[in-house]
């Protein structure tokens, strides 16, 4: 009998194509979404083809699994039906991987990993095509989708305004996080920010991690912050940094220019990620993280 781990995960708003996205800490968890149907079940037959019932969307590759839910395919009251089952992979090529037997996992829904039977490792989340709330210290998964970027941006809500001709569209994701500060007379501390890449090694042992990233952090206090500030991107933002060969971080010291003091006010941290490449850019799947030193608390 095939064991599989079944979550599911309620929509209390629409806010754009919903992501659900399951990440191998060891082992390789697949993932079948469905609306319909509480359990959604994938098994091997003959000659390890891989059969899979009861659902909607799948991500069945080796290493990060991703799905996208288009915003005009759920409502506001949605209820998720995720199935994540475990295989043994085998690959002729980087490319060329399959699923050769089930393995039975347990785990819950979350950003914490949970260890399976078969000691399979894999933490698992859900998010909108919204900025995405870090919590200090916990990788978050997610992946870019197509976006449309503007340089002049609504106050309150930040959407684009005209012209639309100053409009165009990227790959992109968004996040972001608050300190507060915890008394005048403590000292801030440090802020670091990664971006880790799921890689594979190819037939030579070299890392294979997809397009290069670029990765742009905003800092500001609460009061000063414009709406153009909460979409970081080479046309605006304070720092950048590119992810190459799977991991980068953007360290921000208290005694850089452009750090944010929480003792003068709220500091927004507004973060994006954008795949580099020519031409039309693939969707990029990576994990994200917040690194606050103690001295400031944690508003995500």
């Amino acid at each position: 009998m095939v064991v599989l781990t079944h979550l599911h995960v309620h929509a209390h708003s629409n806010d754009g194509d919903l992501k659900i996205g399951v990440t191998p800490l060891s082992g390789n968890p697949q993932l079948v979404v469905s609306t319909q149907h509480g359990r959604p079940t994938c098994s091997f037959g003959a000659g390890n083809a891989r059969t899979c019932v009861n659902y909607t969307w799948a991500s069945t590759t080796a290493g990060v699994d991703v799905v996208t839910v288009p915003a005009n395919q759920y409502t506001a009251d949605s209820t998720f039906y995720i199935g994540v089952f475990g295989c043994v992979v085998l690959c002729v090529t980087v490319c060329d991987c399959v699923c050769s037997r089930l393995t039975p996992l347990t785990g819950r829904f979350g950003l914490l990993p949970s260890r399976s039977e078969t000691d399979a490792l894999f933490s698992i989340s859900a998010w909108a095509d919204s900025h995405t709330a870090l919590t200090d210290g916990h990788p978050q998964i997610s992946s870019t989708s197509l976006t449309t970027l503007c340089p002049i941006r609504m106050p309150y809500t930040g959407a684009c305004m005209e012209p639309q001709t100053d409009w165009y569209k990227r790959q992109a994701a968004f996040f972001s996080f608050q300190i507060v500060s915890q008394g005048s007379d403590v000292e801030p501390k440090d802020v670091a920010i990664t971006v880790n890449q799921p890689c594979v090694f190819d037939d030579n042992k070299r890392d294979q991690c997809g397009d290069e990233l670029e990765l742009f952090v905003i800092p500001c206090n609460a009061g000063t912050c414009a709406p153009e500030d909460w979409y970081p991107s080479s046309r605006f933002s304070r720092f950048r940094q590119i992810v190459y060969d799977g991991s980068a971080t953007i360290f921000i010291p208290r005694e850089h220019p452009d750090f944010c003091d929480p003792r003068l006010g709220l500091c927004n941290y507004y973060v994006g990620v954008y795949p580099v490449c020519s031409g039309t850019c693939d969707v990029a799947a990576f994990q994200v993280r917040c690194v606050v030193s103690a001295g400031g608390s944690r508003v995500c």
